[in-house]
């Protein structure tokens, strides 16, 4: 359940993106700049102690003008599909979400006004670190992070969310991990998962690519 019936709703008042994000942004910087988090976007902040595990942090617009908080990590060593070409995202600027949690039940909206996005973000940014804090403890060793993958899985199906066959770079990040810890022969059936989900939508070379990259990580 959101956090913001608990306010006092005033009129329909909507805000400018723009300025709801004004509001927002020095809010969560408070809050995550003394962690060791950089602004690296606009409404996006990561943290590269533990590098190559990057923790992410972010305020994702989605439809009905809601501002949905979401946390995750971001791997040096897994690549994307960036239009026509494979990249990896191994700087802060670069770092994507290879594993994360969107907070649905925690988002903020700009469409009742100043005020009250103002009283609502302290709350929710604070129960965003309380709810982050443990999945970043996860996800803080390379060892660890395949119980990770599948953790997070698991709690899609269980509460009906996308699971990673609607969100494709999961099941690459998963099989690369295997790789990375020197385990490619788990890793494959994960990589061949992400391929046949992608193979209609991007050019052969780019597959061959990706395994290309796939065979380097596991050496």
């Amino acid at each position: 359940m959101s956090l913001l019936p608990r306010l006092p709703r005033p009129r329909f008042d909507p805000l400018p993106s723009r300025t709801a994000r004004a509001l927002i942004e020095p809010r969560v910087d408070e809050a995550l700049v003394p962690l060791g988090f950089e602004r690296v976007a606009e409404m996006t902040w990561v943290e590269s102690a533990n590098a190559p595990i990057r923790k992410r942090f972010s305020m994702q617009n989605w439809k009905g003008a809601a501002i949905v908080p979401r946390w995750g990590v971001s791997l040096d060593y897994v690549p994307h599909v960036a239009g026509s070409q494979i990249d990896w995202h191994c700087t802060p600027k670069t770092a994507c979400d290879d594993l994360f949690w969107d907070a649905m039940g925690l988002d903020l909206t700009g469409m009742h006004g100043r005020l009250y996005l103002e009283e609502a973000v302290p709350g929710v940014i604070a129960r965003c670190l309380d709810e982050a804090k443990p999945f970043w403890e996860e996800t803080a060793r390379l060892d660890a992070l395949p119980d990770a993958f599948r953790a997070n899985e698991e709690r899609r199906r269980a509460e009906c969310r996308l699971g990673f066959a609607n969100l494709s770079q999961p099941w690459l990040a998963w099989g690369f991990t295997h790789a990375r810890l020197g385990d490619a022969a788990a890793g494959q059936p994960l990589l061949d998962l992400w391929i046949a989900r992608e193979a209609t939508t991007i050019a052969s070379d780019l597959i061959a690519e990706i395994r290309r990259r796939f065979a380097q990580v596991a050496s």
